[in-house]
C-alpha cells in the first residue's frame, strides 16, 4: 500500500491570490512616515515616563514600616510621607503623559511627513 499526500496547489493558491490584495490594503495605510512614525513615538514615550519618573512623580515614605510607597495610605494601613517629586503625580499620572507625549511624536512625525 502506498501513501500518497494530497495535493497542496489548489490551497495554496488561495492564500497565494490574497497577498496582492493584502499589500494593496496595507500599503496606503502604512507609508514609510507611518513607519518611521510608531519606533520614534515609542522611544519618545518611553523616554519621557523615564524623565518623569525619575523627576515628579511622587516617592513616599511609610514611617511604620520604614519602607518605600508610592500610595498614602501605605499597604499597611498607615499613612505615609511625600519624600520627592510632585504631590498628586501618581505613577498613573507619569503613565498618561508618556503615553500622550508618545502619540504626539508619532502623530507629529507621521503627519509632518506624510506625502
Amino acid at each position: 500500500m502506498t501513501i500518497v499526500a494530497p495535493p497542496l496547489g489548489g490551497s495554496l493558491f488561495g492564500v497565494g491570490r490574497a497577498f496582492p490584495f493584502l499589500a494593496g490594503a496595507v500599503s496606503p495605510v502604512f507609508s514609510l512616515a507611518t513607519l518611521l512614525a510608531i519606533p520614534l513615538g515609542g522611544v519618545a514615550g518611553a523616554t519621557a515616563d523615564s524623565v518623569l519618573g525619575a523627576t515628579v512623580q511622587e516617592l513616599r515614605r511609610c514611617d511604620v514600616c520604614d519602607r518605600a510607597c508610592e500610595t498614602d495610605p501605605h499597604a499597611c494601613g498607615a499613612p505615609s510621607r511625600l519624600v520627592r517629586g510632585v504631590r498628586g503625580f501618581s505613577n498613573d499620572v507619569v503613565n498618561l503623559l508618556a503615553t500622550a507625549t508618545g502619540a504626539a511624536v508619532a502623530f507629529g512625525f507621521a503627519t509632518a511627513f506624510a506625502r
